[in-house]
């Protein structure tokens, strides 16, 4: 089971077929529980990955170009209204 900032994700292995859906550049954090699973995933038999995603810089633009030998990655991030809002690309 893959929960993504507390939302469940059906059928994952559909999204891997396409592209990673997940990339490294974008993950805050994660916790991958195999067994003792805290209440709020209670019910699961099989082991559940919970990744909570950045949020966008409030106050900077920056952005990051990860050239790979099979594939290339490009993460924006940014104020959209300085202090009150963001967006991470």
């Amino acid at each position: 089971m893959i929960y993504l900032d507390g939302a469940r994700i059906y059928m994952p292995q559909q999204y891997f077929r396409l592209m990673p859906f997940i990339t490294k550049n974008s993950v805050q954090d994660y916790n991958f529980y195999t067994a003792n699973f805290p209440a709020e995933y209670g019910g699961h038999l099989a082991p559940v990955l919970d990744v909570t995603v950045k949020e966008g810089s409030m106050t900077d633009y920056s952005g990051i170009i990860d050239l790979r030998l099979y594939d290339v990655g490009i993460s924006v991030q940014g104020p959209v209204i300085e202090t009150q809002s963001s967006f991470f690309i």
